[in-house]
């Protein structure tokens, strides 16, 4: 690791950190899962200004994905929709 680093440029590296949230981040659903608890993982969000609320900038860091978890209220009328399921062939394309 140490020789593969040594030639990135630190954007590089900081690509290389930002991915490395993801399989972080797909233990962290699958536990939030085992214990019934929902979740969103969210993309595409305002990273500066999350990092600037948050005071990451100061400790040298930046946001990478955001996932908020909690339960659903029991009066929620669309936890209790059924779930949409698309056809298989109609979302895979096989090459």
């Amino acid at each position: 690791m140490k020789s593969a680093f040594s030639h990135k440029s630190q954007e590089q590296k900081q690509e290389w950190a930002h991915n490395q949230a993801y399989i972080a981040l797909g233990n962290f659903l699958t536990c939030a899962a085992s214990m019934k608890i929902d979740s969103c993982p969210m993309t595409g969000f305002d990273k500066p200004g999350f990092d600037k609320v948050l005071g990451l900038h100061e400790k040298g860091l930046t946001s990478s994905i955001i996932c908020p978890i909690g339960y659903r209220h029991p009066s929620d009328e669309q936890a209790r929709s059924p779930k949409v399921r698309f056809d298989f062939d109609d979302i895979i394309m096989e090459l």
